[in-house]
């Protein structure tokens, strides 16, 4: 008889996982790949236009910096992390 296994667990695992791997990239390469949705970027690499070539809504923009600034914290423990 198999064993019931309760998804919460199975979701926090693979939710741990991805935080890890996500942690190991860089913010400024964070968005750079989904050159699907956007096609032009800042500095920083946070996106400002669309794959159109459209600028960005201003909550959009607001909502991609939010995601950057998580991402650079994520990605600085990462790094910390590391050189223990």
């Amino acid at each position: 008889m198999l064993e019931k296994v309760n998804p919460r667990a199975i979701d926090y695992k693979s939710n741990k996982s991805i935080s890890s791997l996500q942690s190991k990239i860089p913010p400024s390469q964070m968005f750079l790949k989904e050159t699907d949705k956007y096609s032009k970027f800042d500095e920083k690499g946070i996106p400002t236009h669309d794959h159109e070539g459209k600028e960005l809504s201003k909550g959009l923009l607001k909502k991609l910096a939010k995601d950057y600034e998580k991402q650079e914290k994520l990605h600085s423990d990462y790094l910390l992390s590391q050189k223990k």
